[in-house]
């Protein structure tokens, strides 16, 4: 089971105790934000935060992965969730 948008949504809102609004973004604006950080970083000789293939990362419609085969076939189970990930600051 992943977390949609709305679950990181409210998460966040449980983390922070306070609102934590959803901001759509154009995907044409995304797109120029990602190569403007390309170019960036190409002439800063660092690798940019934001590129195209990230973008498509992000908008995929069901960008979440199972675990179930994983934990069925070698015993692992995810112990931390992203909401105690959070509140204890590991990422």
């Amino acid at each position: 089971e992943g977390y949609d948008w709305k679950r990181i949504q409210e998460i966040g809102a449980a983390v922070r105790n306070g609102s934590v609004r959803l901001v759509g973004i154009p995907l044409p604006l995304l797109k120029l934000a990602a190569d403007i950080s390309t170019l960036t970083g190409f002439l800063a000789g660092k690798e940019p935060m934001l590129t195209r293939c990230k973008i498509r990362e992000l908008t995929h419609l069901d960008w979440s992965a199972s675990n179930k085969s994983l934990s069925e076939n070698i015993n692992w189970f995810p112990k931390i969730s992203l909401e105690n990930a959070l509140r204890s600051g590991l990422f």
